[in-house]
């Protein structure tokens, strides 16, 4: 960031992030967060011994502990702790106050309170945003929004970059101001690279299209968005008419790459995920730039399923013609039939000398064992020769599609011998082309039925175009998947320009040597203490490889027994999804593991369903039926457990009428015939607790939503 060094920036731990923006002290401090943000170093206390009176030392103290906290100033003097207070006066040697809120201090000494906050914040090292800040927040918000798919997380995100930076954390409103024109301003530029590839017309006949019928009366949206049924040829041949509509109708013409694939999924999924009678009457500029996202990504992941459905096809006729072609006992036994009578039939005629016997069995013999072994795999590619005509109509279509290679590669060039060929509708390969498809399939390409040889051309084309699309040497440039391996990078000029915003924002040096000293120095201590572990004999190395001697296992200290059983029966057995919430809620594993806030309460019970996983023996089946509901059974799923102890919680906390809508919601899906209702419960419930707490879990999709944490 211009004008801050990059080694003062000090990143935010996971479990700092939810006392970020905080405006007062929380209620409940256990002991670690009061040793963490409300201890001092040397420097610190001189500067608060500095100050002449002891209230003022020890206001000055709480002020210094509440920055790094929040990473604000202390405001609110209100609701202090009465283990704050004497926790403070253990640091500093004060016999701590006896009052509950600091008023006293500065409700008629304003300046004291405001000299007291800069004081405090200019020796943490913090400071407030400039101007200068301001306009790099915002373009850091850009950049940030360029590759995100999701904008719900970036409030906390932006609280973390202001913790990151040493800036003081500004209020929520004027933060979340700062976000939506960062917001804005992107989406005005995505909108104005669209216009400027396609028009205003083209996006507005886009519109009017979207709004349109198929010959079936199913809206265009729909059927763009509809998933494939099942693995079949029909299914293909739809995705083929939906690649191709879309490509009429100009959408696969000069994509803007400013506008990328994480806009472009956002933005398409906001489109989709709402009814094509209720997209009629949104008049917004920003209708214009969803039309056109969904209509990109609904031909890219067209062109996804597609090529996946046909790259599966392949191995499935591949599979059929190996059943179809596999020797079976019937086979054997007719060939050994046929043996036995051409030597019964011999030893039956009587005109024969034994030398002329001998000599004809001998014939026999040699015939049959002379008879050459062709492979299973032979056979089954003489199978799919006899039958071409599937793969024949496939290719049809498939050479409608732009597939390219970065260089010369032999699909390519056989995709284009097979488009001349069809151009002349031809049944039979003229010539006999010298593109390398597999040795396997030359023979019956060379061979001299010339209608055989293209089936086999066809064939091998197919083959191998299923092993390019997997290893990325054959691509499509409208798609998310088979995409060329060269768009992944970024654009040489782009890195030219933004390379120091980026070093910056990962806080990582220019130099290669600063970042790979440190690791090959350490790289260089293990491998030290590698070798005398060997030289000592703890470590054997031979040809099967490193081995270390088994230790004996440590026999149990019955005083630790003994203690455990202390611990035990004194507490009664606890449910494990209750286990699990108290356990969260304290550590906040969840935010540790995923790096951040959760997002969604799906995500949020993924991460317990993981945890499970990797903590049992448990398989991913068995831990899906454990946390799902399993009809017709009894005994509820961990969602519903979990989503019961989580509403009798929160009616705990907070006793409000948000908590008696979740028994409400919950007693309305329990209800039969409610379905309608209780999905209309939920989504009010969703708006009347978006802003209740930190976290919300709706571990039953759809039906029971509770909240959790206390708002802020």
């Amino acid at each position: 960031m211009p004008g801050s060094k990059t080694k003062t920036r000090i990143p935010v731990e996971h479990w700092r992030a939810p006392f970020l923006g905080l405006r007062d002290i929380p209620a409940a401090l256990d002991d670690f967060e009061l040793t963490t943000f409300f201890s001092y170093s040397a420097a610190e206390l001189a500067v608060i011994r500095s100050l002449r009176k002891p209230l003022h030392r020890i206001g000055l103290a709480l002020h210094m502990g509440f920055i790094p906290m929040s990473g604000r100033t202390l405001d609110a003097v209100d609701r202090i702790p009465k283990v704050l207070w004497s926790h403070l006066g253990t640091q500093l040697g004060i016999e701590p106050p006896e009052m509950g809120t600091l008023r006293s201090l500065y409700i008629d000494r304003m300046r004291t309170l405001s000299e007291h906050q800069q004081l405090a914040y200019r020796t943490l090292g913090f400071q407030q945003m400039t101007e200068h800040q301001r306009r790099y927040v915002v373009r850091w918000l850009r950049e940030t929004l360029n590759g995100r798919s999701d904008h719900t997380s970036l409030l906390p995100e932006t609280k973390r970059w202001f913790y990151d930076h040493r800036i003081l954390q500004i209020a929520p409103r004027e933060l979340k101001s700062l976000i939506a024109a960062a917001l804005k301003d992107h989406e005005a530029q995505l909108l104005k690279a669209i216009e400027h590839a396609y028009g205003q017309q083209k996006l507005q006949e886009w519109d009017s299209a979207l709004n349109s019928k198929t010959a079936d009366g199913t809206p265009l949206q729909s059927w763009l968005w509809a998933a494939p049924l099942k693995q079949s040829t029909v299914q293909i041949t739809q995705f083929f008419d939906k690649v191709d509509h879309l490509r009429t109708m100009g959408v696969a013409d000069h994509w803007p790459t400013t506008v990328n694939d994480a806009a472009v999924r956002y933005y398409a999924r906001r489109c989709a995920h709402r009814a094509p009678s209720a997209s009629k009457r949104i008049t917004s500029t920003r209708r214009s730039l969803e039309v056109a996202c969904f209509l990109r990504y609904a031909l890219c992941t067209s062109s996804d399923q597609l090529l996946l459905m046909l790259r599966r096809w392949i191995r499935k006729m591949a599979n059929d013609a190996a059943r179809e072609t596999t020797p079976t006992y019937a086979d054997a036994h007719a060939k050994l039939r046929e043996f036995a009578l051409s030597v019964g039939k011999l030893a039956k005629d009587e005109d024969l000398s034994h030398a002329d016997l001998k000599s004809k069995l001998v014939e026999v013999t040699t015939a049959v064992l002379a008879d050459p072994k062709i492979s299973r795999s032979a056979l089954a590619r003489t199978y799919l020769v006899d039958h071409p005509n599937q793969s024949r109509a496939l290719l049809g279509r498939l050479l409608t599609l732009p597939l390219a290679a970065q260089a010369d590669h032999p699909v390519i060039q056989a995709l284009e011998v097979l488009r001349k060929t069809y151009a002349a509708r031809a049944t039979s390969l003229a010539t006999t082309p010298t593109i390398k498809l597999g040795n396997r399939w030359q023979k019956i390409i060379a061979g001299a039925d010339r209608q055989k040889a293209l089936a086999a051309f066809e064939w091998a084309t197919l083959f191998a175009l299923r092993m390019a699309l997997r290893n990325g040497c054959v691509y499509l440039d409208h798609s998310f998947v088979f995409r060329s391996q060269a768009t992944l990078f970024i654009v040489k000029e782009d890195w030219q320009k933004s390379r120091d915003m980026h070093y910056a924002q990962l806080g990582l040096s220019k130099d290669p040597k600063e970042t790979l000293e440190p690791l090959a120095e350490h790289l260089e201590k293990r491998l030290q203490d590698f070798a005398a572990a060997a030289s000592v004999g703890q470590i054997q190395i031979d040809a099967d490889g490193i081995h270390q001697e088994r230790k004996a296992a440590i026999p149990e200290d019955v005083r630790v027994s003994a203690l455990r059983r202390a611990l035990m029966d004194g507490r009664p057995l606890g449910q494990l999804p209750e286990i699990v919430l108290e356990i969260d809620s304290a550590v906040r594993f969840s935010w540790m593991l995923l790096g951040r806030e959760p997002n969604s309460r799906r995500e949020l019970l993924m991460v317990y369903a993981a945890v499970f996983a990797h903590g049992t023996l448990m398989s991913a089946s068995d831990v899906s039926r454990r946390i799902q509901r399993q009809p017709g059974r009894r005994r509820a799923g961990l969602q519903a457990v979990l989503s019961h102890r989580l509403c009798g919680r929160y009616a705990q906390w907070s006793g409000s009428a948000r908590a008696q809508g979740c028994r409400h919601e919950r007693h309305s899906h329990d209800q039969p015939g409610n379905g309608r209702a209780g999905g209309q419960g939920a989504r009010g419930q969703a708006r009347r607790c978006r802003n209740a707490g930190r976290v919300h879990l709706d571990l039953v999709a759809g039906r029971q939503m509770c909240c959790w944490g206390s708002g802020q």
